[in-house]
């Protein structure tokens, strides 16, 4: 089955990570899928299980872990937010 993808705002093409960044920026804002655009989704290797961004109390496995950096705007309000996820988006955490 191949990867799913959409087309970005400036033509490109993204995979599955990415849409599910672009979910959940449309759950966490209330806002509909056509108003989260996804910029820019680039393949990432972090140094450890938490993707850099450890949680209060979380202990992270140093090591390398293939990902994205997946940044999306919000159109109504202009506002860019960055996600980082491992490489098949069961662990999707915002960096800003």
């Amino acid at each position: 089955m191949p990867t799913p993808s959409v087309t970005t705002s400036g033509g490109g093409r993204m995979i599955g990570e990415a849409v599910a960044v672009q979910n959940r920026a449309v759950a966490q804002y209330n806002v509909g899928l056509d108003q989260v655009l996804i910029i820019d989704a680039t393949a990432v290797i972090w140094n450890d299980s938490c993707l850099g961004l450890p949680k209060p109390y979380e202990t992270c496995t140093t090591g390398t872990f293939h990902g994205w950096s997946v940044t999306v705007q919000i159109k109504s309000s202009g506002a860019t937010h960055t996600y980082r996820t491992n490489t098949n988006a069961t662990d999707i955490r915002q960096e800003n």
